[in-house]
């Protein structure tokens, strides 16, 4: 289920979840994608496990690190330093001991 009835598993605050819902809601009427936008404040109370980050800036200085919940942690990911992928753990880390590099980028 979604929005004011989504039973996130990972401890954030009223006003987190609320913000995450009201993304979650949106997307269950529009077609359009709505990020869920916190401060640095609310970043800062979040489980540093569960907050993933794409530094953009390696790309090009004029971007910006984004930011990534995993609303879902019995779902385990990694995402790759280089290219910003995303990954289920159990699927990068069996490729990266096969190859030693990431599946997407080859870094």
């Amino acid at each position: 289920m979604v929005g004011g009835n989504f039973s996130f598993n990972i401890g954030f605050n009223k006003g987190i979840k609320d913000k995450i819902s009201e993304s979650l809601d949106h997307q269950q009427i529009q077609t359009d994608f709505m990020p869920t936008v916190l401060s640095e404040v609310e970043i800062a109370q979040l489980d540093i496990e569960s907050v993933y980050f794409i530094d953009q800036r390696k790309i090009n200085s004029g971007l910006p690190i984004r930011y990534f919940i995993n609303i879902a942690p019995e779902i385990l990911l990694k995402n790759c330093k280089e290219c910003g992928k995303f990954f289920l753990l159990d699927e990068y880390e069996f490729e990266f001991i096969q190859n030693k590099r990431c599946p997407y980028c080859n870094g």
